[in-house]
């Protein structure tokens, strides 16, 4: 199992801004406060993210850990 794709998501050069507001969202990083959520929100969608990153074989084997 790959651990990347080989289809970049994003440029190398690009910066990741730490949160973007606007007035019908918010966006900021995951925190560790996040995990178990997220976790289930990954984990839950496994079938489609094997589709959008057909090389990575991402997420099988993701763990909490």
């Amino acid at each position: 199992m790959g651990s990347r794709s080989k289809i970049e998501f994003v440029p190398p050069e690009f910066v990741i801004p730490l949160e973007l507001l606007t007035d019908r969202f918010k966006l900021r990083m995951l925190s560790i406060e996040d995990a178990d959520k997220d976790f289930e929100a990954v984990t839950s969608s496994a079938a489609h993210l094997t589709k959008v990153w057909p090389d990575s074989g991402w997420p099988e084997g993701l763990t909490l850990r």
